[in-house]
């Protein structure tokens, strides 16, 4: 799936006139955990997980061509964040190469398509998942740390996506995909999502997504899932409103997820903003082996409060504190093997620094 949105790429540089975009962001944070754990571990966190450490979370580069039919993105990473994405992937050899995490995990995007008739688009390839608010990358997320929804729900998808617009400011998008965070199956089955985006006249954004298919390795049930947000200008400040819930039929019984998200910004000057945000995540696992879909608890909730300060053009710095507690005791302390606290309290600076620049004179250039 990899090689066909580089062809598609490479073909579509040398069209006439084509519209090419380079760019790239990198990422980092410094994070301290009131809990001090000595494994150094901020738990169920997602990405911001280190304390006491300079960390390098996400570096990534990325190509972009368009021109009236074909199109297509190449974008690669590294750091701590694909290490974690990429850790569920499925270990396998072929007749030439072993495929697993470390090989896949320099993907971030890869995908080409074409734009057919009345505006469809038709791509392939690996894609940034569509379920969900917050995305992998913190600059283009509201807060430096993910809610428990973002960490929960996919952060990328391969396979084949086919976008219809309805209307002037409305998308209808369905595919065929190999599962969550899969670029290589592990099953027999598909996952397939169907949703929907619309944009107000007034700038508010809606969005309503279904996702379902069987996930993991082996004969699996299908997980259903719904998700839904709605992004509301409320005059200078912007609402955030987001729910997903779903579940997963198993042999000791249903395996049922609810989560909801509430998240309010305001822009304070032109280069200052401050940021609340809460959420609570609700599992009931079943009986049998398999367990619980997400957390090692059933009730995990969340209190963010940050400030972010644009330095320059693509340059933000975030300041962040959040509180996490859980029913049972998930977070890391004293023990380095064993969680023994039920909450946690973190401190967080972090930085993102990005560009992106339009390259298509360069290759009309004569060499």
């Amino acid at each position: 799936m990899v090689t066909t949105p580089l062809l598609l790429l490479l073909q579509v540089a040398h069209a006439e006139d084509p519209t090419v975009r380079v760019g790239g962001f990198v990422e980092g944070y410094y994070a301290w955990n009131l809990n001090q754990p000595t494994n150094h571990v901020t738990a169920l966190r997602g990405f911001d997980d280190r304390h006491n450490s300079l960390t390098l979370s996400l570096a990534s580069a990325h190509v972009a061509v368009v021109d009236d039919v074909a199109r297509g993105t190449i974008a690669l990473q590294t750091g701590t964040v694909p290490a974690a994405l990429f850790a569920t992937e499925p270990t396998g050899a072929g007749a030439f190469a072993a495929t697993g995490a470390r090989e896949l995990s320099v993907v971030r995007e890869a995908w080409g398509g074409a734009t057919l008739a009345r505006g469809v688009t038709l791509d392939a390839g690996v894609f940034l998942s569509p379920v969900g608010f917050d995305g992998a990358a913190a600059k283009d997320n509201r807060f430096w740390s993910l809610s428990n929804l973002g960490v929960g729900l996919p952060f990328y998808l391969t396979g084949v996506r086919v976008a219809a617009p309805l209307g002037e400011n409305t998308t209808l998008t369905g595919g065929v995909f190999n599962g969550w965070n899969r670029i290589v199956d592990d099953n027999e089955g598909k996952t397939v999502g169907l949703w929907v985006d619309h944009q107000l006249p007034e700038g508010a954004r809606l969005h309503a997504l279904y996702i379902g298919g069987a996930e993991g390795a082996g004969d699996r049930p299908w997980r259903h899932t719904v998700d839904l947000w709605a992004d509301l200008p409320v005059g200078p400040a912007s609402l955030l409103i987001a729910g997903t819930a779903g579940q997963e039929r198993r042999e000791g019984g249903p395996a049922r997820f609810a989560a909801a998200q509430l998240a309010v910004n305001v822009p304070v000057t032109e280069s200052w903003g401050l940021g609340a945000r809460g959420d609570v995540f609700y599992e009931v696992g079943s009986d049998d082996a398999l367990g619980a879909i997400f957390w090692p608890t059933s009730l995990l909730g969340e209190v963010t409060v940050g400030a972010t300060h644009q330095l320059a053009p693509g340059v933000i710095v975030r300041l962040e504190a959040r509180h996490d507690r859980a029913l049972d005791p998930v977070f890391f302390a004293d023990d380095p093997v064993s969680p023994t606290e039920t909450q946690q309290t973190t401190f967080t600076l972090g930085l993102s620094s990005s560009f992106e620049a339009i390259a298509r004179q360069a290759l009309s250039e004569p060499q």
